[in-house]
């Protein structure tokens, strides 16, 4: 899981790794009959990770949330299906870390994040037949504690792993028709109870101290979060009406965040470790090369769908799953720290999960499809910064296509199609793409081509228009999905000690 970010901008995760080399000097007087050596002084650390930090940023993020809906007096359930939410929050965070060893920095925190990660859920139930009923869910805050332990790749930047438990708010929902007429009288309360759920988080990020901000404790950090929250339940009330209801929920959120933190210890000077020496003047090592790939990955979509009738229908359906991917690309070595190359890969996908297509036969009986998104493809550019001889941290963006397979289209009471032939065609989408990542060159594997690379990428498509038909007659709809991934990729470049020079 790994183990996910808006419509038109994009944050995105900057993670490292690292190895370093130590050297030594000598002394000799050759007029001397026998030789004399000076020691060459141990290096001294100028910081500590050791201390207290509070800290402050922001943030993107995307919600998958399984949503069922039973009647209270027990008469019609349906399968459930899958909405979607997406949107920027804040963050304040406070902690402290101890610093075990010149590499090994472990700690404690709490966050608080202010939210406004929202969509237009379906609640599978309708006041008419082709008046669904939904409206505008919020994820307005959460909070979480955990704990993280990190490695330095040297004094100044550290990769660390996170985990622990999370809460989160969803307000309450003004329930109106998904048409945007209002479901009952003026005057009459429609809603959806607010809820708060608890669950679980692991993520991975990276942090590095600042140098150039006056005082001697900035750092700015930058993580990839997944979330997994219990299922909860709250009443769809009309003030005793005939569709009072209970809606069952279960989130996952995916954030990535950029947070600045400052660091400061009361209680004195903490110890200092002689820091891990880095060469980038005798790396043996270039980066340029061809290099083909593989690896698998998790990922998120929000598909904003339409329903065009006698009046529109919209509302924001998601997806989530795994996905395996194959790639290559060439990168070129332009001087000891900086490297650029270009890229290509395919996905085949199983990102999925059950929609709403917004038309019902009676109020609580809607109609269902799958919503898969089977494969994909990118071709794109990458830049890069070198920490180590050994280790990049890069940026990429550029063009991608994804196909979302076709389905049958049935009832998600019975699970039976109103009309024979119901369907939700295929849709195939273009758009582009931003990431950010981190790759290493892995020595303990034979040969000397090896690399491992960790990603953040987010994908943003454009609207598709098609015709399903949906008990029987031709429904015109439309489908404008985002999709937000994490990936993992063994590569294999050529040409590692090839006739390429290193440019140092």
């Amino acid at each position: 899981m790994v183990f996910e970010a808006s419509g038109v901008l994009m944050r995105t995760i900057f993670l490292s790794t690292a190895a370093a080399l130590a050297t030594v000097s000598f002394a000799h007087a050759a007029d001397l009959p026998s030789r004399t050596y000076t020691k060459a002084p141990a290096a001294v650390s100028a910081y500590s990770w050791t201390g207290f930090y509070v800290g402050g940023g922001f943030g993107y993020g995307m919600v998958n949330e399984e949503t069922s809906s039973a009647a209270l007096n027990g008469l019609f359930a349906n399968s459930g299906l899958n909405n979607a939410a997406k949107g920027w929050f804040g963050t304040v965070s406070a902690g402290y870390d101890y610093q075990f060893t010149d590499r090994i920095v472990a700690g404690v925190f709490g966050n608080y994040d202010f939210s406004d990660i929202k969509g237009t859920y379906s609640l599978a139930n309708a006041t008419a037949p082709f008046s669904p009923l939904g409206g505008e869910e919020k994820l307005s805050s959460t909070w979480a504690v955990g704990a993280r332990l990190g490695w330095l790749f040297d004094e100044k930047t550290l990769t660390y792993v996170s985990g622990g438990y999370t809460q989160a708010r969803f307000d309450s929902i003004n329930i109106a028709q998904l048409n945007g007429i209002p479901a009952v009288p003026p005057g009459v309360s429609f809603t959806l109870g607010s809820r708060t759920v608890d669950g679980w988080f692991l993520g991975t990020g990276i942090e590095t101290k600042l140098d150039f901000l006056p005082g001697d404790g900035w750092f700015a950090r930058t993580e990839y979060r997944y979330a997994r929250y219990d299922a909860a339940s709250a009443p769809q009330l009309v003030n005793g009406g005939p569709f009072n209801a209970v809606v069952t929920m279960r989130p996952d959120v995916q954030t990535v965040r950029t947070e600045l933190t400052y660091k400061f210890n009361p209680f004195g000077a903490p110890k200092t470790y002689a820091p891990p020496v880095r060469s980038f003047t005798s790396a043996p090592t270039s980066w340029t090369g061809i290099y083909i790939s593989g690896g698998g990955g998790y990922g998120l979509a929000s598909v904003a769908q339409s329903n065009f009738g006698a009046l529109p229908l919209h509302a924001n359906m998601g997806a989530k799953g795994a996905f395996g991917t194959i790639g290559g690309g060439i990168d070129y070595q332009f001087s000891n720290r900086i490297v650029a190359g270009v890229l290509a890969n395919y996905d085949f996908a199983n990102i999925h999960g059950t929609a709403d297509t917004l038309f019902y036969t009676n109020p609580t009986d809607p109609i269902g499809a799958a919503t898969k998104l089977s494969s994909s493809w990118a071709v794109g550019a990458r830049a890069g910064w070198l920490i180590t001889p050994k280790t990049l941290t890069y940026i990429n963006g550029g063009y991608t296509e994804a196909k979302f397979d076709g389905s049958p289209a049935a009832s998600l009471l019975t699970g039976l199609p109103e009309a024979p032939g119901d369907n939700v065609p295929g849709h195939t989408h273009k758009g582009w793409f931003l990431g950010s990542g981190v790759e290493t060159k892995l020595d303990l594997l034979p040969g000397n081509g090896w690399f491992l690379r960790s990603e953040y990428r987010y994908a943003e498509y454009d609207r598709v228009n098609t015709v399903a038909t949906l008990g029987g007659a031709p429904i015109a709809m439309s489908f404008k999905p985002t999709v937000q991934t994490v990936r993992t990729e063994l590569s294999y470049k050529f040409n590692w000690d090839g006739p390429v020079v290193a440019k140092y």
